[in-house]
């Protein structure tokens, strides 16, 4: 069975989540929505800092799917 990367986003919807992008930086947040070009918008979005560093939140925040490497649901 083939999982489209459509249905796995449209089953995470309201979940959390977890961006990889190209420049190596990651994102976590809650899916609040996605288009046809897995464009992401996140909600309480928390970007990950090695561990000596403070993390950075927002409100919420979009993401350009064309950046995204890897998606996990948590």
């Amino acid at each position: 069975m083939v999982i489209k990367p459509e249905n796995m986003l449209a089953n995470s919807l309201d979940k959390t989540i977890i961006l990889g992008l190209r420049d190596g930086s990651v994102y976590r947040g809650t899916l609040k929505g996605f288009d046809e070009y897995e464009n992401i918008i996140l909600s309480d979005v928390v970007r990950t800092k090695p561990e000596n560093e403070r993390s950075e939140g927002v409100k919420e925040a979009v993401f350009k799917g064309g950046n995204v490497v890897y998606i996990f649901r948590q």
